[in-house]
């Protein structure tokens, strides 16, 4: 859904955590005095907001109904009993002012959109009143509020995160350091792959338990992104790495790639003479008389032959091959061309070969993702930059973690495009013009992680860059996305947290639908009473439709003095009404959570 630029009210991730630790400390008085020390990693780790069984966050399930138990109480139509902790948030005048205003145009939404309470939508103008909602929760308010209620939902159900959360200043470097190890990162990785390999074929299914239950505990530590952002790329990127590398496409595209690539690298490096390839390249160039074109042929060639064969089927994946460095060494001393006999016992020219090979990877993926037109190869957006350095990934090779910092160079790709529909959209290009059919699914199902990563890192830059905050829309349009992309990204989303911004991501009206299964008994119940009354009493009065006619007219139908023309879908229509048919599939998805299979 558009939106208007969010007005973030400076740094209130700042205040929220400010105002949480406060509460830490208030309510759990020994947490304070506990020593950080005694936090580890593993223990960490071993917590979770989600519950192994349903895969569903319980915390924020309690959240939610906290939230949607305010805007029943500042309805006073269906009002319930708070708790203290609920009502001190309404305590507070700006927050009670949020939640009077909101909750108004949310209860007028719920309706429109429940099945039992039909009878009531021609009165509803709820285009205008859905960009009403938005134009509520555009500050930072929304988002501030689900984070409090999140707190409090925590600190009752999984009390036992509490402390790490207190000591994040000290915790979370300790924290980074042991998920980032190339060991501990690899594992995770793989573990996320056979994952994806096991269930490639299940609907639905993108592996989100996994990412979104990691990203919620991170989130907690860190509500800016910063910390998850860089954990979750790591592990995603780096299996993506992975995945692509071994299955990249057999085609004239890709051909054309490799060879100007490696055209491009040799030339670079001969021009200069303190590179510390320039003596290897000067005796590759030798054996074609110098002639670094013919060179470049001869490696092409090779590359094309050694790992553009048809595959068929997936790469095969074990622990012994993710976490070892010889399977990024696809060239050894038995299967380098005979051009190359005199080198091929050199160790640095296997070195270089294998790291002009990622390069060339890299330069493919690269191509892909910053162009759309993909059918004939134009050398004029050739990639050339520090992805194509054949030294990083001979050092990378050396320290074990090759696929890590291919992935971080994906990563970078990501950053410079800025968009995360952008990004998602050109993944969605790019695989079946460079990737094998055999793994095409497989590389698709982990866009919707990516489009994630990719939009937490834009709303990081918008947190901590104070020009930023007070313009751009953090709010997910989501009929900008790929038809065949927008019920994934809308899978990974409905799992999120409330432990970051997520009320920001759907924006109000969105964020509204998905709280409407909250209020459907009520509804029902309400309607049945009514009914039941005017079997003896046809002249009861209605409350809901007394309701709606307390609002502005500007939402309502009129019909008896009726002057505006309806022609207009926007207004007189709901968002969800006026969307395709997909995009209707994937909102659907705010309140019918399918279930999750994990490997």
């Amino acid at each position: 859904m558009s939106s208007a630029p969010i007005k973030l009210g400076g740094k209130f991730l700042d205040d929220f955590q400010a105002w949480r630790d406060a509460k830490i400390a208030a309510q759990f008085p020994n947490i304070p005095t506990l020593s950080p020390d005694t936090l580890t990693p593993q223990n960490f780790l071993a917590i979770s907001t989600f519950d192994p069984n349903s895969k569903v966050d319980i915390v924020k399930d309690r959240a939610e109904k906290y939230f949607t138990d305010l805007l029943n109480f500042s309805i006073g139509m269906f009002p319930g009993v708070l708790s203290d902790d609920l009502k001190e948030l309404l305590a507070d005048e700006k927050s009670a002012e949020f939640y009077s205003d909101y909750s108004k145009m949310w209860f007028i939404q719920t309706i429109y959109h429940t099945d039992a309470t039909l009878e009531y939508k021609s009165t509803i103008r709820c285009g205008r009143l859905e960009r009403e909602i938005n134009d509520i929760a555009y500050s930072a308010t929304l988002a501030k509020q689900t984070m409090m209620i999140y707190y409090i939902a925590l600190k009752e159900l999984v009390p036992q995160i509490l402390p790490f959360i207190y000591h994040r200043n000290t915790f979370n470097p300790k924290l980074r350091a042991f998920m980032l190890e190339a060991v501990q990162n690899q594992q995770m990785a793989f573990n996320a792959l056979k994952s994806h390999v096991a269930n490639v074929n299940v609907p639905g299914e993108y592996d989100q338990f996994r990412f979104n239950e990691l990203k919620s505990k991170l989130d907690l530590l860190n509500p800016t992104y910063k910390l998850s952002n860089d954990i979750l790329s790591s592990y995603v990127f780096g299996g993506m790495a992975y995945y692509i590398s071994g299955n990249i496409r057999n085609c004239p595209s890709v051909k054309s790639i490799y060879y100007n690539t490696i055209l491009k690298v040799l030339k670079r490096i001969r021009k200069n003479p303190t590179n510390k390839y320039n003596e290897m390249v000067g005796l590759i160039t030798n054996t074609q008389a110098g002639d670094v074109v013919k060179a470049s042929t001869v490696i092409s060639q090779m590359f094309n032959k050694v790992t553009l064969e048809p595959l068929n089927a997936f790469k095969n994946i074990n622990t012994l091959q993710f976490l070892t460095k010889a399977t990024v060494l696809p060239f050894k001393a038995t299967n380098v061309d005979p051009a190359f006999n005199d080198l091929k016992a050199n160790a640095v020219f296997l070195q270089f070969i294998n790291a002009l090979y990622c390069a060339c990877v890299m330069g493919t993926i690269a191509y892909g993702l910053f162009n759309q037109s993909l059918e004939v190869f134009d050398l004029s957006v050739l990639y050339a930059g520090s992805a194509l350095f054949v030294d990083e990934y001979v050092q990378a090779v050396a320290q074990n973690r090759i696929f890590q910092r291919m992935g971080e160079f994906i990563r970078d790709f990501t950053k410079k495009i800025n968009d995360p529909v952008k990004v998602a959209n050109a993944f969605q290009n790019m695989i079946p013009h460079f990737i094998d059919k055999a793994a095409q699914d497989l590389i698709s199902n982990m866009i919707p992680m990516v489009f994630m990563i990719s939009k937490d890192a834009v709303s990081f830059n918008v947190f901590t860059n104070v020009k930023k905050r007070k313009s751009g829309s953090l709010s997910i349009t989501i009929s900008n996305i790929d038809k065949r992309l927008v019920s994934p990204v809308m899978t990974i989303l409905r799992g999120s947290s409330f432990s970051s911004t997520y009320a920001l991501y759907l924006g109000g009206a969105m964020f509204g639908l998905s709280l409407r299964k909250y209020m459907n008994q009520s509804l029902i119940g309400y309607i049945t009473l009514r009914n039941m009354v005017r079997a003896s009493n046809p002249n009861a009065p209605d409350q809901l439709a007394n309701y709606i006619e307390t609002i502005p007219s500007y939402y309502r139908v009129d019909y008896d003095n009726e002057t505006e023309e309806f022609d207009d879908r926007a207004d007189w229509e709901s968002f969800y009404e006026i969307s395709e048919n997909d995009y209707q599939k994937a909102l659907d998805l705010l309140v019918n959570i399918p279930k999750t299979v994990v490997a």
